[in-house]
């Protein structure tokens, strides 16, 4: 739960950034787009 919840900051992050789009962040975090998108809804 702990390494969910600092995956989801670290996106934050990358999201106020901007300079990467879904699925770049997916690459970059390890994660399927689909959750990207998931976690872009919040």
């Amino acid at each position: 739960m702990i390494r969910i919840k600092k995956t989801f900051d670290d996106y934050m992050v990358y999201f106020k950034e901007g300079r990467l789009n879904d699925a770049e962040i997916a690459k970059e975090m390890n994660v399927s787009r689909v959750n990207v998108g998931k976690m872009r809804r919040k």
